[in-house]
């Protein structure tokens, strides 16, 4: 039985993938996860070499296929697709490191430990999510430790976190994607599909994001350790938006500013804000911004607050302004409302007719009063006029 020198996970947490997702480049897949999954969109996880422990008899310079390089995630919104990648140093499932995969080297065999072929056995290697953070997994894919490579597929989460390759339940054949192949040295890592990202069970986009553990070990490789990556991303923003006064007069102007806030843990690239005037689209604001983009140019940095200035904006009703942020993390995730409630805000300026008859009285008033005494006088004439000819 493998010593447990880490438990295989990655910890993380990403943006909502419900509503209009931005599109990353789909994948194609090779076998080869560095060469598949670059570019923007794709988020990279990295873990460090040579911590998954070996027994003193493996040679000198083992590396298990057990040992990550890192885990590769991308999501493409228009087919709502998790393309999934697994970068091993060696091949994934060859737990003895010897370049074969489906066979067990002399010194695991004097262990009594066995490298199973084509993931077979105890062998696992999945992935699982809480797709709604309520502290219970919802979903895993991967291979199961019932199962060989043939029965990949996505199912329902049944079981114990800490041991994934018991916890398949239920098979949700409208989830389950492709596996590009068996791992070979011909295909070295694990690369695979999850279909219907979005409508997952478990899916929840007012939560603000999911968490996702990802797995690789086996029962029998006695004396070969398991690797671990964590990895925790919560990504989140605060938006507002101000007006320089709350009433005015009709057809006149405020000032409006709006701010984008990163009060998350990781950088955002293509921060923007959306604002609405009376239900009709106004302005889109996006990079440079009038302060605030201090650090990287064009990415919203932890702790970082871009303010735009929208200058004499007229008025003439009651006019509520809504904004809407929104931003990119790693993985081409999309931080927006209603994932993230604090990336939307508005502000209702009112017409203040009062005001105008406040400056408008005391003329009123004058001109009443010189109409009163021109009509007095008029008839003060017109009486005078009589009593003369009566006379």
């Amino acid at each position: 039985m493998g010593r447990l020198f880490g438990i295989a996970l990655v910890c993380l947490v990403i943006a909502p993938i419900l509503g209009s997702l931005p599109v990353t480049a789909q994948p194609t897949f090779t076998g080869d996860v560095e060469t598949d999954f670059t570019g923007p969109g794709v988020l990279t996880i990295p873990d460090s070499v040579g911590d998954v422990g070996l027994p003193l008899n493996a040679p000198p310079g083992t590396v298990s296929g057990w040992d990550m390089v890192d885990l590769r995630l991308a999501y493409n919104a228009a087919a709502d697709t998790l393309y999934v990648g697994i970068n091993t140093y060696g091949i994934a499932g060859d737990a003895d490191g010897d370049g074969n995969p489906d066979g067990t080297s002399a010194w695991l065999a004097k262990n009594q430990g066995t490298d199973s072929a084509n993931l077979g056995s105890t062998e696992t290697i999945a992935v699982y999510f809480d797709l709604n953070q309520d502290g219970t997994f919802d979903v895993i894919a991967g291979v199961s430790a019932s199962t060989d490579v043939t029965g990949f597929t996505v199912a329902n989460f049944s079981g114990n976190p800490f041991s994934p390759g018991l916890a398949f339940g239920t098979p949700l054949p409208a989830h389950t994607g492709t596996l590009y192949a068996n791992p070979s040295a011909g295909d070295p890592d694990f690369e695979f599909t999850i279909l219907n990202f979005s409508a997952l069970p478990g899916s929840d986009a007012s939560v603000g994001g999911f968490i996702v553990w990802a797995y690789m070990a086996s029962l029998e490789d006695d004396g070969i350790g398991e690797d671990s990556i964590k990895y925790s991303q919560s990504p989140s923003t605060i938006t507002t938006i101000a007006s320089s006064a709350d009433k005015v007069d009709r057809g006149g102007s405020v000032n409006l500013t709006v701010a984008e806030h990163n009060d998350g843990d990781i950088d955002l690239t293509s921060p923007q804000v959306a604002v609405i005037k009376d239900s009709a689209p106004f302005l889109m604001l996006e990079w440079p911004p009038t302060t605030g983009d201090a650090a990287d140019p064009g990415v919203l940095n932890v702790g970082e607050t871009w303010n735009w200035t929208i200058n004499l904006v007229l008025i003439t009703t009651t006019t509520t302004f809504v904004a809407t942020g929104s931003g990119i993390a790693p993985g081409d995730f999309l931080v927006t409302y209603p994932g993230d409630l604090q990336e939307r805000d508005d502000v209702i300026v009112n017409t203040d007719l009062i005001s105008k008859l406040h400056v408008l009285l005391p003329w009123i008033a004058l001109g009443a009063a010189i109409i009163a005494g021109a009509s007095l006088l008029v008839i003060r004439r017109r009486g005078r006029s009589r009593v003369k000819k009566g006379g």
